[in-house]
């Protein structure tokens, strides 16, 4: 007598009564896709509503979402899982390591050198850090005293709207 239900569908063949009967009316490739939530009210399953409601994690791409989690894991290796929670870690140190990455990126250099992992993901780590160092209260904010970097943006970009057409690239 098979000890869990896992042996008794290997022994008949990955079948038994109860698989049987759960036969999808329309294959799974033959189902409709669609986009969005239909008009509330008409006919949506209530969960769905609660669903769409909530932060969904869906939309973020797999392909960012490995190369996040390779470079979390080389600095778990590095530095140990979820350091900065143990110690405060400084702001600037992170902002720095991320415009590194991002300028090795900006050159024509998808992986870092020392750990393989592709420079946006290493970017998209130091960006989390600080986000949940901030949030748990182990950040140290050693930015720099607000200067007027938004202003002159602002205005740059002011100017470049009355420039000729194609103008600057």
């Amino acid at each position: 007598m098979p000890n869990s239900d896992h042996e008794d569908l290997k022994s008949s063949g990955g079948k038994n009564d109860y698989t049987e009967q759960l036969t999808p009316v329309l294959p799974i490739t033959q189902l409709p896709k669609i986009s969005g939530l239909k008009t509330p009210g008409a006919g949506i399953n209530p969960k769905d509503k609660i669903g769409a409601s909530k932060v969904d994690f869906t939309i973020i791409p797999h392909s960012a979402k490995v190369a996040w989690a390779l470079a979390q894991m080389d600095g778990v290796t590095k530095y140990g899982a979820y350091n900065w929670r143990v110690e405060p870690v400084q702001i600037m140190t992170y902002l720095g390591a991320a415009e590194r990455h991002l300028d090795a990126y900006k050159e024509g250099e998808e992986v870092a050198a020392d750990s393989l992992v592709h420079h946006l993901g290493h970017v998209m780590a130091c960006c989390a850090i600080i986000i949940d160092a901030v949030a748990t209260g182990k950040a140290i904010d050693n930015r720099p005293v607000e200067g007027l970097g938004s202003k002159f943006i602002e205005e740059a970009n002011a100017l470049i709207k009355n420039k000729p057409a194609g103008w600057g690239r």
